[in-house]
């Protein structure tokens, strides 16, 4: 909570510094801190990552010790029992579905025979070495599947964040971009209201001279109703796109501190604030799918395959000694007095079925991700199609309104010049002044929606 509080404080801080306005990389840095699939996508692969340190524990040995003992009726602690039990088992797992084990055990036996106390000793030890029939490089890999598999998975989280990031960071960039089209669009019918009320003033005024019907005024009242219609509904389109923009970044800051958006350092905040890289993260993550499909095949056969099992047990040979005399049978012990060499096969995986259902499994998901991957590469390609197909329409209006737009500014300066020598009418000069704010409003949505397709199309470009 302190973390979050001081990460707010600095935003805050750093507005104060900028002189109290938000731009795109302000609001990148909210929803990086703020955003709840952000922040889980983010939990997933630091666990992820923890869990590939350890393999999962693929590796990890295994010891277990157990005793037990068998204590007379009347037992004191400085005697000894009349039974007593201790073993002690350690396993240690390998690549190539390999294990080391390694078991112990000592018991002795205590009991009376003819009134003369006698005290039987065994100590075991044995020692197998388990191997699959089918370790990984028999099936032509090189590299161990389960190391291999747990660095596959880490990436695949890794995209899978980074997919997350650029996702939500997309409709971030759309609704600040359309924001500032819908103040514009306000801008625009706020002038076609004033300027039909400048022309509901003068058709007034002209018929009070009988120069003009009640019909002509209902005619531009219309068009002053349709325009409001229109004004309210780029006002909700603008409090909506608001809303959502303050939800997906957790803030409720002032939307008046918004700056225009402009294509500087956009990649630069992709690479630094973001840390996405050059790569599509979607297309990683169905890569990188199949791969762990492979990997996961080559370590499911290795489990599943039948089982070597080596084992050498020394043969040690305590003689039955008096109680009172325990510890001589350990000093008289001599090196083993046999060996006992073991081999041993298991084959029940073979009978189980369980091999042929893996293979089954595996084409299935296999050819399904395939086909997943497959689709991808098709609607990307299709979706940056359209973006370029949008930046190509939008650079055509670009030079249309731009045109315009000189043509209206000269068109304004001539208007104003006879405006001020009172050739034309005031309502004819606030109607060329509207018409050439209207198209200045047009021409920067249009700038700003080549600005928003441009970085899209960028965004799906991995040619």
């Amino acid at each position: 909570m302190k973390v979050r509080k001081n990460i707010v404080c600095s935003i805050l801080l750093c507005l104060s510094l900028k002189g109290y306005s938000l731009n795109l990389e302000d609001l990148t840095k909210m929803i990086l801190e703020t955003n709840r699939e952000i922040k889980t996508s983010t939990a997933a692969y630091e666990a992820e990552v923890l869990s590939t340190k350890y393999l999962n524990g693929a590796y990890t040995p295994r010891l277990a010790l157990n005793s037990s003992a068998t204590l007379p009726k009347e037992y004191e602690f400085d005697n000894i029992p009349d039974y007593f039990s201790s073993s002690l088992s350690y396993s240690q797992p390998l690549p190539g579905g390999a294990s080391v084990s390694l078991d112990a055990s000592y018991s002795f036996n205590y009991m009376n025979m003819e009134e003369i106390q006698f005290l039987t000793q065994k100590p075991v030890i044995a020692l197998t070495l388990s191997q699959s029939l089918m370790p990984f490089w028999v099936q032509g890999q090189i590299k161990d599947p389960v190391k291999l598999s747990a660095k596959q998975k880490k990436e695949y989280y890794y995209y899978q964040l980074n997919y997350t990031k650029k996702n939500i960071w997309l409709s971030l960039l759309q609704y600040y971009v359309n924001t500032f089209i819908c103040l514009n669009e306000i801008s625009t019918y706020k002038n076609n209201i004033e300027l039909y009320n400048y022309q509901i003033d003068s058709v007034k005024e002209l018929k009070q001279q009988g120069k003009t019907s009640q019909a002509a005024i209902l005619e531009i009242e219309n068009s002053k109703w349709s325009a409001q219609q229109s004004f309210m509904t780029a006002q909700a389109n603008y409090l909506t796109n608001i809303q959502n923009l303050k939800s997906l970044c957790g803030q409720n800051f002032d939307e008046k501190l918004l700056e225009i958006i402009t294509e500087k350092n956009i990649e630069k905040l992709l690479v630094e604030v973001l840390g996405i890289d050059d790569n599509d993260p979607l297309e990683q993550t169905y890569r990188l799918k199949l791969e762990m499909l492979e990997s996961g095949r080559i370590a499911q056969k290795q489990a599943t395959a039948p089982v070597m099992n080596l084992s050498v047990q020394p043969g040690l040979a305590l003689n039955t000694t008096k109680k009172d005399e325990w510890k001589n049978a350990w000093k008289d012990m001599d090196s083993p007095s046999s060996w006992t060499v073991g081999i041993g096969f298991d084959f029940s995986s073979v009978f189980s079925g369980v091999a042929s259902q893996n293979t089954k499994k595996y084409k299935i998901e296999y050819n399904e991700a395939l086909e997943s991957y497959t689709l991808y590469l098709r609607q990307r390609d299709f979706v940056l199609q359209q973006y370029n197909t949008l930046v190509s329409q939008y650079c055509q209006q670009k030079e249309i309104i731009d045109g315009l737009y000189n043509a209206g500014l000269q068109e304004l300066n001539d208007y104003k010049q006879q405006y001020e020598a009172d050739a034309i009418s005031k309502l004819d000069f606030e109607a060329v002044k509207v018409r050439v704010e209207n198209c200045k409003l047009m021409k920067e949505n249009i700038e700003l929606n080549l600005l928003l397709y441009n970085i899209m199309a960028k965004l799906y470009d991995y040619s």
